[in-house]
């Protein structure tokens, strides 16, 4: 009777544990286990309870015993009982020829016809998996096939495709969920639950959320919008207004100055595009390109300013990330620019000192 309670605590546990995904899977061992074991122990108790009506409990015990030849240990006769009576649920074993008492043949019979149900039910729930998975992997298919014709249609090239077919293989892992759909059945507030709960891993990861009251952790988090970008695109292009900040959730951005030169590589858990917020640039000075599928998550300026403008603290620390990056960049961008300065510098004076040579040769020869 108590079963119920232990399952409910156990779902619990598994909750905390961060494996509900299992809770089903979990839920059916244990009702499962537990009729079995219900079964045995009425199997082993009939012929004692008539035993104990009748008056021949021993004489009833005495015939188990030498009838299966079982140790005479708790244990032994537990699993010889519950080897019998599974064999006659799952319809694997007969047992009519032991006893010939009414009982016996009554409690055959139910657990025939209750086999019989848990049979039918155990295959109803693997169908139903099967075919949901089945279902889920197919409408997948068929979305790829509407994205091949579309693809066809437009006459995209080879390299764009391949980038169109990874984005979904990433977006939907094989199988395709109306996500839009859901979310729109779902309240405010939990969309801002299922937020939070999704970007668990990323205040893990961001250092900076350590130190942010909860509140405001709450308020950035559910105005984050998830983006994904594949390999080599441009997410933060130099000369180009910035109006977001983006978190970093998986893998790897190569930042470069506007000539080109690799400043450093972001990994899951930075974040970048902040220099144009906290010190109001205009423009990038940088490039940001994705090495990799990265999956991030964007923070629009005007949330930012609301989030930050009480928190002087995280504001100062955003500051001087930005400008220790901002010198970084300049000072990669100022060496290049003075390698190619002397670069450019001396092939003209390599040339103008060609050409003058030149010049004095064609005058002597023709002096002579």
């Amino acid at each position: 009777m108590r079963i119920h309670s232990f399952i409910d605590y156990f779902n619990k546990l598994l909750t905390i544990l961060g494996l509900s995904l299992y809770s089903g899977m979990c839920n059916f061992f244990f009702i499962t286990s537990f009729f079995f074991h219900f079964c045995t122990c009425l199997y082993y108790g009939m012929p004692r309870f008539r035993g104990v009506i009748t008056g021949y409990f021993a004489k009833s015990g005495e015939n188990i015993l030498s009838e299966y030849k079982v140790e005479n240990t708790t244990i032994a006769q537990y699993i010889e009982t519950a080897w019998r009576s599974m064999g006659i649920l799952l319809s694997a074993k007969r047992e009519m020829r032991l006893y010939s008492s009414l009982e016996h043949k009554i409690t055959c019979v139910v657990y025939l016809v209750a086999g019989k149900m848990l049979m039918l039910v155990l295959g109803v729930i693997f169908i139903n998996q099967v075919l949901r998975n089945y279902e889920l992997a197919t409408k997948y298919r068929e979305v790829l096939d509407q994205l091949n014709e579309f693809m066809t249609h437009k006459k995209l090239t080879a390299g764009t495709r391949q980038r169109l077919l990874a984005f979904y293989e990433y977006k939907f892992q094989g199988k395709f969920v109306k996500e839009s759909k859901i979310q729109n059945i779902l309240s405010d507030r939990l969309k801002k639950e299922i937020n939070f709960y999704n970007s668990n891993k990323l205040v893990k990861q961001v250092e900076m959320f350590q130190d942010i009251p909860t509140k405001i952790l709450a308020e950035i988090l559910s105005n984050l919008k998830v983006e994904v970008f594949l390999p080599n695109d441009i997410i933060i292009k130099s000369g180009t207004p910035v109006e977001s900040m983006y978190f970093l959730s998986n893998g790897t951005v190569c930042v470069t100055t506007a000539s080109g030169r690799e400043v450093c590589h972001l990994r899951d858990g930075n974040y970048f595009g902040e220099a144009s917020l906290v010190l109001n640039h205009k423009k990038s000075i940088s490039n940001v390109t994705a090495l990799e599928i990265c999956e991030t998550y964007r923070l629009d300026a005007k949330t930012f300013k609301h989030c930050f403008k009480n928190n002087p603290e995280i504001l100062n620390k955003l500051r001087a990330v930005a400008e220790r990056r901002e010198r970084e960049t300049t000072q990669l961008e100022k060496e290049f620019q003075e390698k190619l300065f002397l670069k450019t510098f001396l092939v003209e004076k390599r040339r103008a000192t060609y050409d003058s040579a030149k010049i004095q040769d064609g005058a002597s020869s023709h002096v002579i």
